[in-house]
């Protein structure tokens, strides 16, 4: 008995650290492969949309299935990725005209300082994104990025 009682706390503290860690706001990165992946699954609905396909609807239906949000959150989602990739683009457009200029010895601390802002442009819109959801949608998102999303992008 003392075996079953040992494996059940065992268990008890793996489920715990689980959900602990479904529970932890995911990273920039993270958020950023998100918001990639969520880009262009919201390409293809529209694509098949315009197309007049059944199937754009299942996708959609599917997707906020997997995510686990409501149908008005997952039009929040779409609607927040155009601005952020706008954002992300002029950063990325300046780091490009300063590598331009400094040829093959760039200051790091300029490098760095891009990559900041970028790692803040993201993380500005999590919180954008987070605050214009319900809190069971953002919680479900969220599980979602950090486990199922995280697992198939390594």
């Amino acid at each position: 008995m003392p075996y079953r009682r040992t494996f059940l706390s065992v268990a008890f503290l793996c489920v715990v650290a689980q959900a602990s860690a479904l529970a932890q706001q995911p990273t920039p990165q993270d958020f950023y492969g998100f918001l990639l992946f969520h880009r262009a699954l919201s390409h293809e609905i529209t694509t098949r949309a315009a197309a007049g396909l059944a199937s754009a609807e299942r996708l959609e239906n599917t997707a906020i299935a997997r995510y686990g949000v409501s149908h008005d959150d997952f039009t929040r989602i779409s609607a927040s990725i155009e601005p952020v990739f706008a954002r992300l683009k002029a950063i990325d457009q300046e780091a490009m005209a300063y590598k331009a200029t400094a040829g093959a010895n760039p200051n790091v601390t300029i490098l760095q300082a891009l990559y900041s802002r970028r790692l803040a442009v993201l993380s500005q819109s999590m919180e954008a994104l987070r605050n214009n959801m319900s809190p069971t949608s953002w919680a479900a998102l969220t599980a979602y990025i950090n486990s199922t999303l995280r697992i198939h992008r390594r």
